[in-house]
C-alpha cells in the first residue's frame, strides 16, 4: 500500500527513478565525466563506459537504454524520459564538435550532429555487445576506431 500511495503504477516508479538519472546527469553528480570539452574528455568518456563494462563483468547493458528498449508503445512518458537523457548526452557530444567546427580545428563540411550520433551510438552498442559477448573487446575497438577517425578529421 505504501507503493501505490506514492506511485499509481510501476510506470511511475520508474519515471521517477529516471527524472532523478537526468537531475544527477544535468548537475554533474554522476560518476565519470559526462560534459565533453577536449579530445582529451571524449576518449576518458569512452574509457568511462568501457571500464564500466569491464567493473561489472559485461553482466549488464545501459539502464537508460535497456528502459528503452523495453518499452511498449503506450509508455510515452517513460520514453520521453529515455529520450531527454539520451538527448542531454547527444548534445554535450554535438557542442564539442561544434565548437572544434566553429574554431576551424574541424572542417566546415562536418555535421557536429551526424559526429555526435556516431559516438552515441558507439557507447549505446558497444555496452549491449559487449553484455551479449561476455567481454568488452568488441566494444573497446569500437571506441579506438572511432577516435581514431575523429581525430582524423582535424584540420591542421
Amino acid at each position: 500500500s505504501q507503493f501505490y500511495y506514492y506511485f499509481k503504477s510501476k510506470d511511475g516508479v520508474v519515471h521517477a527513478v529516471l527524472q532523478h538519472f537526468y537531475e544527477l546527469l544535468k548537475n554533474n553528480k554522476l560518476p565519470g565525466k559526462h560534459t565533453i570539452e577536449s579530445w582529451e574528455d571524449l576518449e576518458n568518456w569512452f574509457r568511462f563506459f568501457v571500464a564500466f563494462q569491464e567493473s561489472i563483468h559485461c553482466e549488464r547493458g545501459c539502464p537508460v537504454g535497456t528502459i528503452g528498449n523495453d518499452l511498449s508503445h503506450d509508455q510515452e512518458l517513460l520514453r520521453q524520459d529515455v529520450r531527454l537523457i539520451f538527448e542531454w548526452m547527444r548534445q554535450s557530444l554535438s557542442r564539442f564538435f561544434s565548437t572544434l567546427k566553429a574554431k576551424g580545428e574541424l572542417p566546415s563540411s562536418v555535421d557536429p550532429d551526424t559526429l555526435a550520433d556516431f559516438c552515441f551510438v558507439i557507447q549505446q552498442g558497444g555496452l549491449l555487445v559487449s553484455k551479449v559477448k561476455r567481454e568488452k573487446a568488441p566494444f573497446e575497438n569500437a571506441a579506438t576506431h572511432a577516435l581514431s577517425y575523429l581525430k582524423s578529421l582535424k584540420t591542421s
